[in-house]
Formats: C-alpha cells, sequence, structure tokens
C-alpha cells in the first residue's frame, strides 16, 4: 500500500513538473453572443499570470461583411486588454480574414506550451504561436512565415497598442483625451505626449506602457504599466505614437525577407507601480528574456 502510494504520488508530482502552464479551449463567452457566428476561447496560464484570449468573428451588418478578432479578455485592469495585436499583410487586414475553429491548434515545446493560430492573407501564410514558460509572466509570441506562401511580404505591419493603468471618468463619462500623462518608456529614453508618429531608436528594445500620473501606487492610482519587448533583427521599420489620450500605439514594418518576429507582453496579474516594474524587470532579466 505505501508503495501504491508513493507510486501515485510520484506520477502527480511529474505530472505537476512537466505541465507547469496550462492551456485550455473552448466556446467564448461573450456579450450579446447572438451578434457573433463564431466564438471561441484559449486560455493560457502559470502560477505567475493567466491570458485568457478570445477569437470571434461577428455577423455581417449592412453593407459590412464578417469581422475577425483576437481579444485579450477577462482582466479587471486595462493595460493590454481589447485588441492588442494586429497584423497587416499587402493591404490585407487581420480583420478581414475567414476564421474556423480549426485553424487554432494547442502547441507544445518542452516545457513551453500554448496555441498557434493560422493566418492567410490572400495567399501570404503566417503562424501566429502565443505561448508561456513556466518561469515567466510573459505571454511570448512568434509570427512565423510559411515558406509554402504563394505570395511574398511586399508589405506587412504588425501593430501593438495598449491602455496603461486605468480610464479616467468625470460625471459618468469616460475621458478619452487630454486626460493622462501617456508615457512609453525603453532601455535608453523616455516618449511622452507627441501628436505624431515618432521613429524609434535601435536602442528602444523594449518598451513599458505607463502613465507618469496614474501609475499603479494606489487603488486610486490604476492598475499600473505593462510591458512589451520585440525582437527586431528582421523589422525594416519601427514607430510609436504617444499622444494625450487613453492608448499609446506601436508599428513595426517587416522586411521583406522576413522569416519570423518573436515577441513577449506581460499583463501584470495584479496591481505593479512604475518604480516596482522597472525593478523587476531590472532583478529578473532571465523571466523577460526569449528562449
Amino acid at each position: 500500500m505505501k508503495s501504491l502510494l508513493l507510486t501515485t504520488l510520484l506520477i502527480g508530482t511529474a505530472a505537476v513538473i512537466a505541465s507547469p502552464v496550462q492551456v485550455q479551449q473552448g466556446p467564448a463567452r461573450v456579450y450579446r453572443p447572438q451578434r457573433y457566428s463564431l466564438r471561441e476561447g484559449v486560455t493560457i496560464a502559470n502560477k505567475y499570470c493567466t491570458y485568457p484570449l478570445q477569437f470571434t468573428l461577428t455577423k455581417p451588418v449592412n453593407e459590412r461583411g464578417e469581422v475577425f478578432a483576437m481579444n485579450l479578455v477577462g482582466k479587471k485592469n486595462c493595460n493590454f486588454v481589447g485588441g492588442f495585436f494586429s497584423l497587416t499583410v499587402n493591404g490585407y487586414k487581420m480583420s478581414e480574414l475567414d476564421f474556423t475553429k480549426e485553424k487554432i491548434t494547442r502547441w507544445q515545446d518542452g516545457d513551453r506550451s500554448g496555441m498557434e493560430l493560422k493566418l492567410n492573407f490572400d495567399g501570404a501564410k503566417f503562424t501566429l504561436r502565443l505561448f508561456m514558460r513556466p518561469d515567466s509572466p510573459v505571454l511570448w509570441g512568434s509570427l512565423i512565415y510559411d515558406k509554402n506562401s504563394i505570395d511574398p511580404i511586399r508589405k506587412a505591419t504588425i501593430d501593438i497598442q495598449a491602455l496603461p493603468s486605468m480610464l479616467k471618468i468625470e460625471n459618468r463619462k469616460v475621458l478619452f483625451s487630454n486626460a493622462y500623462t501617456r508615457e512609453l518608456v525603453t532601455p535608453a529614453t523616455k516618449y511622452s505626449h507627441n501628436n505624431k508618429w515618432v521613429n524609434l531608436t535601435p536602442a528602444d528594445t523594449s518598451f513599458i506602457f505607463q502613465d507618469g500620473e496614474l501609475d499603479g501606487s494606489a487603488e486610486s492610482k490604476g492598475s499600473g504599466p505593462c510591458w512589451f519587448w520585440i525582437d527586431r533583427t528582421n523589422l525594416s521599420r519601427s514607430q510609436a505614437f504617444v499622444r494625450n489620450s487613453w492608448k499609446i500605439f506601436l508599428k513595426f514594418d517587416l522586411k521583406k525577407d522576413c522569416q519570423v518576429v518573436n515577441f513577449g507582453l506581460w499583463h501584470p496579474a495584479a496591481r505593479i507601480s512604475n518604480a516596482e516594474m522597472a525593478e523587476k524587470l531590472k532583478k529578473e532579466p532571465a523571466a523577460f528574456t526569449f528562449k
């Protein structure tokens, strides 16, 4: 009996060690489900963080056809909630693509687990892989160009957007502009309010989306910042748009011979201040390094 119990415990422990990243897929819960012809959810989680992803296809309305969307949902705090990532290839937007749940598949490599989404931009094919590791709170990603594509990359752009910390509300109305101190902090500099796209430098390798006033240091000051990293080896141009409004935007153009772009985002599970995030990134570099 003791031998059997020990064996059971060892098997259970091995299962926990072997599968520290959990991936679940199933029908997504959405507001007004009658608006959607398809809704699928994938949650990727480890002990540090949970990322509930939602993939939907909105039914046609009037002259507008079906609309595909990939959103990060279920978070009480702001940051990367909503359409955090989009891709435009050869004039075709990601929102215009056909979508079936069969295009989502489970992916695993060693202790890294997640999902893959197949994207076909009228012959230019990509795989979007999203995954986690057991040692990191980051949702890592790889955008992989399919070498068997019919069409080459003529022009491709990744768009990233984030809503740092919180939205202000006055007189029961959400303030979308002229109410914030939005900042984009990189290892090289800090970008603040501009009314135009600014070219990033090679030293801008990672990005903290934050607000100078709503810094997450107290409940009344929002949930704090979030973090994004991208490998710029296969990118031709990188830009940022930090204006006095609710969101901060990044834009990355792919090189025509691009084969893969790796990236990662950290949407903290709990409130964190600007200072605390900067300190954590400094003290735990391995957790925020792509592997």
